[in-house]
């Protein structure tokens, strides 16, 4: 048994019991720039049960993907060694 089988166990459990169980890539920037779990916001869910004794599980289902780097000038997510949009630009000045 692998850990995706293990951890798709624990959340098919978790399920029955109730329990906020979320599938997808972990992704940033989510929709307001935050981390997200299939456009579901980390925070929103922590929100819901503020005050409350809480557990989190997180556990991989798949091989870790690289994730693009964002361009903090004009936000253009690359995966390359600079912002192919700045870089461009540059050039065509």
């Amino acid at each position: 048994m692998t850990l995706k089988d293990n951890a798709e166990e624990l959340a098919l459990i978790a399920q029955e019991i109730g329990a906020e169980v979320r599938r997808g890539t972990a992704g940033y920037p989510g929709r307001e720039g935050r981390f997200d779990v299939a456009e579901f916001e980390i925070e929103e869910l922590l929100y819901k049960l503020k005050d409350q004794k809480v557990v989190l599980i997180i556990a991989p289902l798949g091989p870790t993907e690289e994730l693009p780097v964002i361009c903090g000038l004009c936000g253009t997510p690359y995966g390359e060694d600079e912002c192919p949009t700045c870089k461009k630009e540059r050039e065509d000045v």
